[in-house]
């Protein structure tokens, strides 16, 4: 399946409501409208297809910022088993050194993308391209960044003060007798 994103669907995905996970891939979709054909799945990943087209990412989804480079090593590595698995299947005999995969850009607190590629000449001089992108993003720092577009640089104090101010406006409430 190729032009796919998938979003691992696991627990920390599977705990999110149900309207949120709708939601969460209507608008990922809508970011890549501009590539024709392309979708947008959360799976299992004991249901992903057994190689992963070149121009299919993977995204994963975690709860804090500090599990960020914790999945970042786990992912690297089921990468690098990912593309090995990937070239037995074509038939194509390499041997490869280990994978020296890193994302691109650092990581931030807020998550991490990442895209590489390389090429390698086959025994019989064909040269294979391997390409491998991937995406890890922190609940925490989106729910941080929705919070803080919600509040426009407002403090909770401020909030108060303009609650108060908006009643003092509209004066005591008289009840009638």
């Amino acid at each position: 399946m190729a032009n796919t994103l998938f979003i691992i669907k696991d627990d920390v995905f599977g705990a999110l409501p149900e309207a949120v996970q709708r939601t969460l891939l209507t608008e990922v979709k809508k970011l890549f409208s501009f590539i024709p054909n392309f979708t947008v799945e959360a799976r299992n990943p004991a249901l992903f297809p057994a190689t992963i087209h070149f121009t299919d990412s993977v995204v994963k989804l975690i709860e804090s910022d500090g599990d960020l480079t914790g999945v970042l090593n786990e992912m690297l590595r089921k990468e690098d088993s990912n593309i090995r698995f990937s070239i037995r299947q074509t038939g194509v005999h390499l041997s490869l050194n280990s994978l020296s995969l890193s994302p691109a850009g650092d990581p931030d607190q807020g998550g991490v993308g990442g895209h590489w590629k390389t090429t390698v000449v086959e025994g019989g001089s064909k040269t294979v391209s391997i390409t491998v992108t991937f995406g890890i993003a922190s609940l925490e720092s989106a729910e941080q960044a929705v919070v803080d577009h919600v509040l426009a640089g407002r403090t909770l104090e401020d909030i108060h003060n303009n609650q108060r101010k908006a009643k003092a406006k509209k004066g005591p409430i008289c009840l009638p007798a």
